[in-house]
């Protein structure tokens, strides 16, 4: 069983702004998650169980027009 749910995650990233990151690539955090969700049982994974509840502390936003190119493609695609 994982410690996320799908939706859980889809919010975190959703919060978190991940699109809008210098991170979005490969995030490491994001990586992490999906670790833990995998190695449910893997000595000292219990460590490091983040609170998705609140945006990602790792956010750092791309310049602004990279920023402006992803919010006209999600409007495009209709997503936020």
């Amino acid at each position: 069983m994982s410690r996320f749910s799908a939706a859980e995650l889809r919010q975190f990233r959703d919060t978190s702004h991940c699109a809008a990151c210098v991170h979005y690539n490969g995030c490491a955090l994001w990586l992490s998650l999906l670790l833990l969700n995998e190695e449910v049982r893997a000595p000292g994974l219990d460590l490091m169980v983040p609170d998705i509840s609140k945006p990602c502390v790792m956010f750092f936003p791309w310049t602004s027009a990279s920023s402006e190119a992803v919010r006209s493609r999600h409007l495009k695609e209709g997503t936020r």
